[in-house]
This record gives structure tokens, sequence and C-alpha cells, in this order.
């Protein structure tokens, strides 16, 4: 690991100027589960590190009428044991148990999860699934992105150089919403997943009002199924109709193969947890 000078600022518009003030030669530090192995593989070399541990505005979690806004320094552990959490997106504690183990938990960050991109974990599929926009800031000026425009490619984003992760916000499901979360995973608890697949669905009068399916670990993104959830909305729902959805959701994956599988085997393996994970979301509305 190359040398470097750790700063830690005590708010946000230090941490701004910090930035602004380093530019490239800076990395942004949360946890650091990500970024200390890939600074120990000297993939990244960054001369400054800027802890965000001390900034407390980053820490809090809001409810509103419509929606709620997590703190992007909030860790996988405080989410998965936040109560008022469970009762009203019961998807995001499920999704949150499978994240590694209770170690990393503890340590790693929402706002790091997203920044890191990494199509393989868990928590940006359920986050897409749900609608999830993320607050940016830098020194002058902040703005929302939804995620669904974020990532870009393997590890990269839209998220500026000088720019910080303030918060993620998710939107109040409609009150006929079932959310279901599903990770196939043949090896070891705490290893990637073959596919990841997160999906929420909306219902009126049996017709699926609104739906969105969400794939990880298939592509060099997480991305959205929209072809497949096009054959859901305003129409029907029934097996038949989750069936032929679950089928058309390979369409936007792009798998390689590797020690988990075939890109053939990937494709089917999409197939089948979509379907599965619709079917579970149904049965939850």
């Amino acid at each position: 690991m190359n040398p470097f000078v750790f700063l830690r600022p005590a708010s946000l518009d230090e941490t701004s100027g910090l930035l602004s003030q380093h530019g490239e030669k800076a990395k942004i530090i949360a946890g650091g589960t990500a970024l200390i192995t890939m600074m120990k593989q000297r993939l990244l070399m960054p001369e400054v590190l800027i802890s965000l541990e001390r900034l407390e505005e980053c820490r809090q979690i809001f409810f509103a009428n419509d929606e709620i806004r997590l703190g992007s320094m909030m860790t996988h552990q405080e989410i998965l044991t936040h109560k008022r959490l469970a009762d009203q997106f019961p998807v995001l504690i499920e999704t949150m148990k499978s994240v590694s183990n209770t170690r990393v938990r503890n340590v790693a960050t929402l706002g790091g999860a997203l920044a890191h991109a990494d199509p393989n974990q868990d928590t940006l599929v359920t986050l897409l699934a749900l609608g999830a926009q993320v607050n940016l800031r830098n020194c002058d000026d902040s703005r929302i992105l939804p995620l669904s425009e974020f990532f870009i490619d393997y590890y990269e984003t839209k998220l500026a150089p000088e720019e910080i992760i303030t918060e993620i916000c998710i939107p109040m499901p409609s009150a006929k919403t079932g959310s279901a979360f599903k990770k196939f995973l043949p090896r070891s608890h705490e290893d990637y997943g073959v596919v990841s697949i997160a999906a929420s669905i909306s219902e009126h009068n049996g017709t699926c009002q609104n739906c969105c399916i969400a794939l990880g670990c298939v592509a060099d993104t997480v991305v959205r199924a929209s072809q497949a959830e096009s054959i859901l909305i305003g129409h029907p729902l029934s097996k038949e109709a989750i069936a032929e959805a679950a089928s058309a959701s390979t369409a936007v994956t792009d798998p390689i193969s590797d020690s988990r599988g075939s890109r053939t085997y990937k494709k089917k393996m999409t197939e089948v947890f979509v379907r599965r994970t619709l079917m579970e979301a149904w049965s939850r509305i």
C-alpha cells in the first residue's frame, strides 16, 4: 500500500473544500471495506484519504409522508436492526441479511456501496427496485439523481470527483405493493451470488399498476429489466404473465463465464430467479 495523508473533516462543507483542494489525488473513505482492499492491491493509490466518519449529518434517517431519507454513512447493520425500517421496508432488511457477515455489515456503509458500484453487491439491486434516488453534493451545489441513471459501468458512476453522496431517498410504496429479494448462492454465504434479483409490484383490482425488476451479478452494472416490466404493467397479474416477464428479463443480461457458472447457466438462473422473486413479491401485496 502506498503512503497517504489521512484527513478527518468535521462537516460536509469542510469535506467539500478538501475534495476541491486535493482534486484527483484524493479519495473519500467511508467504511473502507472495498477501498482498502483495492489500495492493498494497488488498483487505487490515492495520496490523500478523506474520512467521512465524523459527519453526523450523514448518519441520520428521516421519515416523511412520501419518502424516507437514509444518511449515506449508515451502516448495513444499522439498517438491518432499525425497527421502523423493518416495518415499512421489510425487503430492505431481507437484503441486508444477505450482505457478507456481521463484521463487514458493522463497517460497510450504504453510500460507500453505491459509490463503489460493484454490480455483485446485494444492496444496489434492492435500492434500484425500490426506486431510490441519491443526493449528491459538492462545494457549490447539490443534485438528485435516480439510481437508474447513477451507474455507468463496472465501478463507475456519475459521481463527480468533488461530489459526496449525502443521502439515499426511497419513495414510500403505495398501499397494495409487494417487494422481494432473492439471491442464488450455491457456495459460501459470504460469496458473490450467481444472480441477485429484487422486484417490486403494485396492484389495483388484479391489474399491475407498477413494476420494477432489478438484476445484479449479470451485467457490468445493476440493471432494470424494462422489457420484462412492460409485460406486466397495465395487465392482469398471473403466473403465466410472470413467467413471460421472467423469460424476457434475460434480454438485458450480459454475464461472464467464471467459477460461479457459465454465461448460459447464469442467463437461465436469471429467468428462474426473476420468476421466483416476482411470485414472492406478488404474494406479499
